[in-house]
């Protein structure tokens, strides 16, 4: 069996990697589509999510060249996928190898920054289940069934298959 921790953020990374596969065939109405406390369009939220993981990934391993953020243009759902799966292998690295918490200092908009791995690697979780979330809101306001994103889906699929 694997580690706790591990398990955790395959199943963050399967869920984001769901939701933007899913998504990425959609059309761009329904990319633009957004709701009342949302964080903005179906794109935009993504590319936020993808895009604030890769910050948070950046505290713990070097990250490729190809940077996904939101002042940059939109990098295709493609682009995002291969963001969210190197992020991904990113978290089960980290999980695999975590013992104690430690201190993690950076720069961040100019400013020393100091954060325990714990307190990012929470935030990882929530900012994306939050921001997951707002996506299949406003996909179900348009009338489109989004994926299900429980970790009882997650154990379904991975004990049975996709089907």
């Amino acid at each position: 069996m694997e580690k706790v921790l591990e398990a955790l953020y395959r199943r963050h990374t399967w869920a984001t990697l769901k939701i933007l596969n899913f998504v990425a065939d959609l059309d761009e109405e329904a990319w633009a589509a957004t709701s009342k406390g949302a964080f903005g369009s179906i794109r935009d939220t993504l590319v936020h999510c993808v895009s604030g993981e890769r910050r948070y990934a950046s505290h713990f391993a070097t990250l490729s060249s190809a940077d996904v953020h939101e002042r940059l243009p939109f990098p295709g759902f493609e682009g995002l996928i291969a963001s969210a799966t190197e992020t991904g292998a990113v978290w089960l690295k980290v999980a695999a190898t975590a013992g104690e918490d430690w201190e993690i200092k950076s720069i961040e908009d100019g400013k020393p920054w100091l954060n325990r791995a714990s307190t990012i690697l929470a935030q990882v979780l929530h900012h994306a289940d939050e921001h997951r979330t707002q996506v299949c809101t406003v996909l179900g306001e348009r009338g489109v069934e989004p994926p299900d994103l429980s970790a009882w889906a997650y154990e379904v699929e991975m004990s049975y298959g996709d089907g």
